[in-house]
């Protein structure tokens, strides 16, 4: 979504299997919150998803409680917990070398 030509907030798909399709990347910016942007375009790629035949699913951050109150409230509902372990290259890049 994008006011006088500026990217507001943006919803969008990343895998799709067995008839699940992930909802991805869903983002406002910070000048933008509050107005329920992220629920208007989340609610319409799960109903593109729904009419295509498909199941709506998502991750998100345990810490993350306002995305999650809003999915819940969408419906959403938790089914596991994940952990995440992000590396990083060590300063001295062996890959370069």
């Amino acid at each position: 979504m994008r006011q006088q030509g500026t990217l507001v907030a943006m919803v969008g798909e990343r895998m799709r299997f067995g008839g699940l399709v992930e909802v991805s990347a869903v983002c406002v910016h910070p000048d933008h919150r509050g107005k329920r942007l992220a629920q208007m375009l989340t609610v319409e790629l799960c109903t593109r998803i729904r009419s295509d035949g498909g199941i709506p699913f998502l991750h998100v951050y345990a810490g993350n409680q306002s995305a999650i109150a809003l999915y819940e409230k969408l419906g959403f509902v938790k089914r596991r917990r994940l952990h995440v372990t992000a590396l990083s290259l060590a300063s001295s890049d062996p890959i370069k070398e």
